[in-house]
């Protein structure tokens, strides 16, 4: 199974190390409207990418059997969790960066869009199988 989430696994650890990195590697952006900087897009893609690929992996592991509703909370969860562990990380433990909640709520809507683009990709391939 490990070997199924192995691409969700890195990507997890790309984004804790991009994460991780001083505030100063990465291009200012200005404080007007903040919480729609490019800043959030990287963090809705992020999340959206750890998710989906989270998902794909699982998939693999069960070949045939379709993903129980169970099985989206978990991988949902993980990923939220991951979000606002990182910018706990980022507050407290990272130097030079700083966590706040409208990075946090992208995490969030990163998350959920992964869910949906999976759940949508799925269902067209389920359908062209039915055909």
């Amino acid at each position: 199974m490990i070997r199924n989430l192995l691409p969700g696994i890195i990507w997890a650890i790309i984004v804790l190390i991009l994460s991780g990195m001083p505030g100063n590697y990465f291009p200012a952006v200005s404080n007007f409207l903040d919480w729609l900087s490019p800043d959030k897009v990287v963090h809705v893609g992020m999340y959206a990418v750890f998710v989906g690929l989270t998902l794909i992996g699982l998939k693999k592991h069960y070949r045939e059997e379709p993903l129980k509703k169970h099985h989206y909370y978990v991988i949902l969860g993980i990923g939220i969790a991951f979000g606002g562990i990182t910018e706990v990380l980022q507050d407290h433990v990272f130097i030079g960066r700083d966590g706040n909640f409208f990075d946090f709520y992208a995490d969030i809507f990163g998350c959920l869009i992964g869910l949906i683009v999976y759940l949508v990709y799925q269902r067209k391939k389920t359908v062209k199988v039915r055909r």
